[in-house]
């Protein structure tokens, strides 16, 4: 798996902290929030991750682990699909 990278922005609110995980795949973090960005369990093992408030699913990804592997970020409070076309 790959080793993610995190830069901290600045802002007048607090610090914005992105981590890229690998891909399109990337972690938000901002004053206590964290969301998850097209999460997928062949970059990162999720069960050593900050646990989602919001996941955000960008487009279709065939992960092999199926629900198996992605029960960790799919239980976040606010999982936010997109359709498939």
């Amino acid at each position: 798996m790959n080793q993610t990278e995190t830069d901290t922005f600045e802002t007048e609110t607090g610090p914005l902290k992105i981590t890229f995980v690998g891909h399109g795949t990337l972690i938000f973090q901002y004053n206590g929030l964290i969301v998850h960005v097209d999460p997928w369990s062949k970059l990162a093992d999720y069960t050593n991750m900050p646990k989602a408030d919001v996941v955000l699913v960008t487009h279709h990804h065939h992960d092999p682990g199926n629900g198996r592997r992605r029960r960790p970020f799919l239980q976040a409070p606010h999982p936010v699909p997109v359709p498939l076309w």
